[in-house]
């Protein structure tokens, strides 16, 4: 009776910790990626295009420029920079996404100039301008 109840056990504990095996998947396990020339580089073609505004919101504008801003190479000072304007031009319809740190607290002063702008075009997303404050 021992023997059996031993094996039981046994076969028990062998099951549980065979099935406890961690299966969860990291974010982004199933994307693949790959390098090289691109087969269909046809951009001119309208055909199966979005047609619709890709940055309609200053809250999209800010999460676009702000990737870029984060890829950038930059100095340990700009690396404090966080966005400090937005501007949506009305007549060309792109936004303009600023970082700047304009408060020097080792100085106890606001300091003129500096900062990176960012200029997104509304209906395609694409980076218009990226440039430095004077």
């Amino acid at each position: 009776m021992k023997k059996s109840i031993i094996l039981l056990l046994c076969i028990l504990i062998v099951i549980l910790t065979s099935s406890c095996t961690n299966v969860k998947k990291n974010e982004g396990d199933d994307i693949t990626y790959d390098s090289g020339i691109y087969y269909y580089k046809d951009w001119d073609s309208m055909d199966t295009t979005y047609s619709r505004e890709v940055v309609p919101t200053k809250e999209c504008a800010i999460e676009i420029a702000t990737a870029i801003f984060n890829s950038m190479s930059k100095s340990e000072e700009m690396n404090a920079y966080k966005v400090s304007s937005v501007f949506y031009d009305t007549e060309d319809e792109f936004w303009v996404v600023t970082f700047a740190d304009y408060y020097d607290e080792e100085n106890d002063m606001y300091i003129l100039g500096g900062g990176v702008s960012i200029a997104i075009q509304k209906n395609d997303g694409r980076v218009l301008k990226i440039w430095y404050g004077e």
